[in-house]
């Protein structure tokens, strides 16, 4: 049984030194002989230009990954302007993301993600195979690097290997049985986790020795139908919604028969071989131009990933613009108005992600999924007394006429389970009842609630929704004792407009946002409110001014006692206004917000 230990033993012990050979299974920057170089299927580029004896051996859709030089000054001048040229395809916040990302990729160190979506046939693939084909003039929408379709380890694997450039994963629509969508939502969560974290998947090998990790190392553009559930998975992803009129299919053509013939290929050559010339100082000044863009583009009211994103995206297009004007395809001018164009638009986008973080916010879902369980008969709140409470059908009670003849009368009867009680302005929140409420109106396929009761209730008294709780900090409860139906209870003690048809219609019209104010000269707009220009500003996003002759903020109630204001629909619908925590155990407080 031990022969061939022995023979392998031979092998080892008496074949001397053997040859070796580096091999490069990746594409993007390698340091070799003391230079930098940037391998590609089709070889390696160097300051001077291509690099002999060198490339990337990869395999698969991977080896599309290749690089064509121009033939001469004035063509790279012109794959220059042709690569800008892509920006007529589509609207300024579409094609300036996509653009900058493919030229943010060879800066190396990418922590994010862009997702286009769409309906189908709207040329969502058709717009990021452009911008693939900057990488190699084969990869047309017909013949993209990924697909969602493919494994997840599959997927891991080749985020692995494309490093320092872009990475198309294609057609992300979850369909099929729940199981189904249940595992493409997840396995999108375990790409752009590892992607904004810049983590990979431990594994261990048979001897239970640890396996090296496999992070992304490239810039990730995905498509699809659908988003990804999860607010934090959409905190690491900057999303490009495409409409039914944004492509301009005639510009489209054109350009897609230049990408064939590889004149975008050209463009990223030579701006990775003006690269190669600097890549070290790049490497060492990009952290701080980063921070840079990053504090001119932060705002309240946006995660704090957002502004992250638009730093990075901002910078690979930055470089680009100087490249191009270093080269001669562009003056100096064009090169400042591209730049406040691409700024401008930028900020856009993070306007309009606000709007995606906020729908997949778990205490806003958890107030949704309630107001429809309330709205559909698959719940109810009833009186303190658990009679039918005021105003009755609009929390889940149902009138029917009962009796016959003479005896015939109109009554309320609840439908569905009791999840609360109403007495006055207050909503008393039954926690197991309402969480689960919640869950069986979101339904299986990733759009639940994703988190556990204790974490949500936290969620909510973060939000400001919580009137009033127990304890002190550190061992505060979320919940109240109150006494309902004649028992004393645990509950959640929430203001009773937090499920007011209003403030309902109200979030679901929060998707029709009128586009964010042009501002240029300040950096991008990273907000979701806007104001009317002629309207009053009050200073530090202070209360409202008093009316009716009354001091202080003004609710729908009257004025409200000690200037406190509640956030909750402030943090709610995401709009820019910071309002400090209502005092435990005082009543519930409201503030106008403008969206």
């Amino acid at each position: 049984f031990n022969t061939k230990d022995h023979a392998r033993f031979a092998i080892q012990a008496l074949s001397g030194e053997p040859p070796q050979q580096t091999r490069f299974t990746h594409v993007g920057w390698r340091k070799i002989d003391g230079g930098w170089a940037y391998l590609h299927a089709g070889g390696s580029i160097g300051p001077e230009g291509p690099v002999s004896g060198l490339k990337a051996e990869v395999s698969g859709e991977l080896d599309s990954y290749q690089l064509t030089a121009p033939p001469d000054a004035e063509g790279e001048r012109e794959a220059v302007r042709s690569s800008i040229a892509v920006l007529n395809v589509a609207p300024d916040r579409v094609m300036f993301c996509l653009l900058a990302a493919a030229y943010r990729a060879p800066l190396g160190d990418v922590r994010c993600s862009i997702h286009v979506v769409g309906q189908t046939g709207l040329g969502k693939t058709e717009l990021v195979a452009l911008v693939q084909q900057h990488f190699g003039a084969a990869m047309d929408a017909s013949q993209l690097p990924a697909s969602w379709s493919s494994t997840a380890n599959t997927l891991e694997a080749v985020a692995f290997q494309v490093k320092d450039a872009l990475l198309v994963i294609d057609d992300f629509a979850p369909d099929g049985s729940v199981y189904d969508r249940q595992r493409l939502h997840r396995e999108a969560a375990r790409i752009f986790r590892a992607q904004g974290n810049r983590s990979g998947r431990g594994r261990m090998r048979p001897d239970g020795t640890l396996r090296p990790v496999k992070p992304p190392r490239g810039m990730i553009l995905s498509t699809g139908e659908d988003l990804p559930a999860g607010q934090s998975v959409r905190a690491r992803i900057l999303v490009v919604e495409v409409g039914p009129d944004d492509v301009d299919w005639d510009v489209l053509t054109d350009l897609q028969g230049q990408g064939r013939n590889g004149v975008f290929a050209q463009a990223m050559f030579g701006y990775i071989s003006w690269l190669a010339r600097r890549y070290e100082q790049i490497q060492d000044r990009r952290r701080g131009e980063i921070a840079e863009l990053r504090t001119t583009a932060t705002r309240s009211g946006q995660h704090k990933r957002t502004p992250e994103i638009v730093a990075n995206l901002a910078l690979g297009w930055r470089y680009f613009l100087e490249y191009a004007v270093e080269v001669g395809a562009i003056t100096e001018q064009e090169s400042e108005r591209l730049y406040s164009r691409g700024w401008q638009a930028l900020g856009d986008a993070a306007t309009a992600q606000a709007v995606h973080q906020a729908a997949s916010d778990p205490a806003r879902r958890f107030i949704e999924l309630l107001c429809s369980a309330l709205a559909s008969g698959q719940a109810h709140v009833a009186g303190p007394d658990g009679d039918k409470p005021p105003t009755p059908e609009a929390w889940g009670w149902r009138e029917k006429t009962v009796g016959t003849g003479d005896y015939q009368r109109p009554d309320w009867f609840p439908l569905g389970n009791r999840i609360g009680w109403l007495d006055g302005e207050d909503l008393y929140v039954e926690p197991q009842a309402s969480y689960k409420s919640a869950q069986q109106m979101a339904g299986p396929g990733g759009h639940d609630i994703p988190i556990s009761p204790h974490a949500l209730h936290k969620r909510l008294y973060e939000k400001n929704l919580l009137i009033s709780t127990e304890g002190e900090e550190g061992t505060r409860h979320m919940t109240v004792r109150r006494q309902l139906e004649g028992r004393r209870r645990r509950v959640l003690h929430l203001p009773a407009d937090v499920m007011s048809p209003e403030l309902v219609q109200l979030v679901h019209s929060v998707h029709n946002l009128p586009p964010a104010p042009q501002n240029v000269d300040s950096g991008p707009l990273l907000r979701t409110s806007t104001t009317d220009p002629n309207e009053k500003v009050v200073p530090e996003n202070g209360p409202s001014e008093a009316r009716n002759e009354e001091s202080g903020p003004v609710g729908p109630v009257g004025p409200v006692s000690d200037g406190e204001v509640s956030g909750f629909a402030t943090d709610l619908l995401g709009a820019e206004v910071i309002q400090p925590k209502p005092k435990v155990n005082e009543g519930p407080a409201y503030v106008e917000v403008k969206i």
